[in-house]
């Protein structure tokens, strides 16, 4: 018995692999795939000798290669790939040679005639993740080579077949003609025959001995199966394939054709196929099997195997897909390789977690959050969250964090940019996903309002720009340069002397910005509703007391009634606030509380019958709240809360003579300011002592005598005497059993 020599070196592990040679096993010659063979060889064999490559052993159609050095390794494979294409251009598809090229580095164990250990491992499986005329190496050979040397990129984290496998992040070289580093590669490399003549004989050697072996093993099988058909041919090759592998792990397949029960030997190679990785050979071999000899219980059982091994593969292909965020190809490829049949297992669970990811991004789309977070951890599966369910995560939580803040008039004057500039992060400023199409806005809008108004209308206007520059996804910004409109209003009103004069406020510039806002409410009901109210509060951070939004508002509850349910609670504030207003220039106002309102406000009239007022000012609001509410009260005859009519009349009389009884509006009919005659008729009709009624008509008799004489507070009123008159004649007409009694 020979003893191996044993050794750890650190060295970086190549695998090379020409891509679909089995494929071209069943559609050549066998002197045609020998003659590929050493073409391959011829090719690469000057290539690896001049970057110090050894070639360990081949394997078939495989090469596994050592370098001592990293960088080394990896400009080689740029270099084989390089003579590749070279070699390949102008030629027919079934005459040119592309291979793969996977590198790993570590430590490994070395004999005199191969090397293992975890190094090579890895190299091996990474190879099934590397794409055709591409090279692929670890992150090891990334930190440990030259990168100024070579043009590389990140590819993606993979993780090989095996329950302990770890994660790996694959690099690749970057094969672009127009990069000087593999141009100086490239046009660098001038490979020395001579120089290199005995390492590249030496090399030969290595790979002539399999490439012998593999001759001689297509010789035999083809002596003893006969050269009948072609899916003869097909069974030779494949136990051909077979035999290399076998000579390279040690252990011998084949005892002889005549000594081995046909079905037993075509089961075990077809195992010996699914152990190295190749279920499409390990079919070939079992349907050609079958094609000639029949099937048995030991065939079926293994294409099962085959089946079995290829869904699982499968499966591992779209967990692949699924960590690349690629849901729905994983779906289709799934549900492709099942055919019909049930799923358990690992394809089962892909099938799931593939749902539970497409449901989640459409769960975003509907803007269900919650189910959305879920979903995504579903289909993570017992993994941890891929980079791409992280953003569907983070973008569930800052739709959430956004609606937040914009349903709450507190936190979104201060959070608004918050809310921007978090959707952003998770959407990117050019989304397109309607969830972010629907809140952006609305969180600029609030953003705009409020720089407009608590800066300045040019410096909104400004922000609007930059907006508009972010966020070009984004169309209606018609909408949001009104709201900069709107904030800007404020500004005429920002000087606190104001409070003093408002009238001065009102000049050319506020007209234009004013009459441009409402043209806007002409296009938009809702936007002339919000005007309205948005002037109402302009008016009342001023005291004026003018009806600022009444008819904006009115006209816009005309045109769209279901408003009035929307902005309930608004309209409610803004019943309570318009009391101090006359009533003529509040009869929206005073419509919403006689219809929708009265039980609301009710409390706030009988209060406001006690507000204290000295006379008819505008500085002083309280004269035309009590009035305002005495009439309101008394539309619905609901005075009951005046329990002594004679001093409330007394108190209050200023308030009846305020108002004209004979202006008319527009349209013919009775205008007053605040009081009209039958609002005093349904005072006078309470209940009152005889003594009250006494003194009420001493009251009204006193009045008519002073306006008679043009003497008194109404002396010089033209229409108080008739008014006078008339309250004298209602109240007796209200009141005839105290009128009889006093003698008519």
């Amino acid at each position: 018995m020979t003893t191996r020599r044993l050794q750890q070196k650190n060295l970086t592990v190549m695998f090379t692999d020409i891509s679909g040679f089995t494929r071209h096993t069943e559609t050549i010659s066998r002197d045609e795939l020998m003659s590929r063979l050493e073409t391959h060889n011829e090719l690469l064999m000057p290539v690896i000798a001049h970057f110090e490559g050894k070639i360990i052993k081949t394997i078939g159609d495989s090469f596994l290669i050592t370098f001592e050095s990293p960088t080394n390794a990896v400009q080689c494979g740029l270099f084989m790939q390089h003579t590749l294409r070279g070699h390949n251009h102008g030629k027919p598809e079934n005459d040119q040679i592309h291979i793969k090229v996977s590198i790993n580095s570590g430590e490994v164990t070395v004999t005199d005639s191969d090397v293992f250990g975890d190094p090579v491992n890895v190299a091996a499986k990474i190879e099934k993740a590397t794409n055709p005329d591409e090279i692929y190496f670890t992150e090891a050979v990334f930190l440990a080579m030259n990168k100024s040397e070579v043009p590389n990129s990140f590819v993606k984290s993979f993780r090989p077949k095996g329950a302990e496998s770890m994660e790996i992040k694959l690099y690749k070289v970057v094969m672009d003609e127009a990069d000087e580093r593999y141009r100086k590669i490239v046009d660098g490399t001038r490979i020395d025959t001579d120089k290199i003549k005995t390492r590249v004989l030496e090399l030969s050697n290595t790979a002539e001995k399999e490439v012998g072996r593999y001759r001689d093993a297509l010789e035999a099988l083809v002596h003893s199966q006969g050269k009948s058909s072609r899916t003869v041919l097909v069974a030779v090759i494949a136990a051909a394939l077979i035999l290399g592998i076998a000579i390279v792990v040690g252990f011998a397949v084949f005892s002889g054709p005549n000594e081995v029960n046909p079905e037993q030997e075509t089961v075990r190679s077809a195992r010996a196929f699914l152990q190295a990785d190749r279920p499409n050979d390990a079919r070939d071999l079992l349907l050609a099997h079958i094609q000639k000899h029949g099937t048995g219980k030991g065939i079926e059982e293994a294409l099962a195997e085959v089946e079995g091994y290829e869904l699982n593969d499968a499966a591992r292909n779209c967990e692949k897909m699924l960590a690349e965020g690629r849901p729905d190809e994983a779906l289709a490829q799934m549900k492709e390789s099942l055919k019909q049949k049930e799923a358990s297992g690992l394809p089962k669970q892909i099938l799931e977690r593939a749902q539970s990811y497409m449901d989640a991004r459409k769960a975003l789309e509907e803007g269900d959050t919650a189910r959305t977070r879920k979903l995504a951890q579903l289909a993570a599966g017992s993994e941890a969250l891929t980079t791409d369910l992280k953003l569907l995560v983070q973008r569930a939580d800052a739709v959430e964090t956004a609606r937040a803040i914009l349903a709450d008039d507190k936190r979104k004057r201060i959070e608004c940019n918050a809310a921007v500039e978090m959707l952003a992060g998770a959407f990117g400023e050019r989304t397109d996903h309607p969830v972010a199409l629907s809140l952006l806005p609305d969180a600029l809008k609030v953003r705009l309002y409020w720089d407009a108004r608590d800066r300045s209308l040019v410096e909104g206007r400004k922000l609007l720009d930059a907006y508009k520059a972010r966020f070009i996804t984004i169309r209606d910004w018609t909408r949001l340069e009104r709201e900069v409109d709107m904030g800007g209003l404020w500004n005429y009103s920002s000087d606190p002397s104001l409070r003093r004069n408002w009238m001065s406020w009102y000049n050319e510039a506020w007209v234009d910005h004013f009459r441009r806002l409402e043209t806007a409410g002409e296009q938009d009901v809702d936007f002339l509703f919000r005007f309205g109210m948005e002037t109402h509060a302009i008016c009342r951070s001023l005291w004026v007391i003018t009806a600022g939004g009444q008819y904006q508002i009115a006209a816009a509850l005309e045109r769209k009634p279901e408003l009035l349910q929307l902005h309930r609670a608004e309209l409610l504030k803004f019943c309570r606030e318009s009391l101090s207003l006359d009533l003529n220039q509040a009869s929206i106002a005073r419509k919403l509380i006689r219809e929708q309102f009265f039980t609301e406000v009710r409390p706030d009239l009988v209060a406001g019958l006690a507000a204290t007022h000295r006379s008819s000012s505008e500085e002083n609001p309280a004269f035309t709240t009590r009035g305002t509410c005495f009439a309101l009260l008394a539309d619905r005859a609901d005075l009951g809360d005046i329990k002594d009519v004679f001093a409330f009349a007394r108190e209050n009389f200023d308030i009846f003579l305020e108002s004209d009884w004979q202006r008319l509006d527009s349209e013919g009919n009775p205008e007053p300011m605040v009081v009209s005659r039958d609002h005093v008729k349904r005072l006078w009709e309470q209940t009152m002592s005889l003594e009250d009624y006494r003194e009420l008509r001493r009251l009204l008799e006193q009045h008519i005598e002073d306006v008679t004489a043009k003497t008194g507070r109404w002396g010089n009123t033209v229409y108080a005497p008739t008014q006078i008159r008339t309250m004298l004649d209602d109240l007796k007409a209200a009141q005839p059993l105290h009128t009889e009694a006093t003698g008519g």
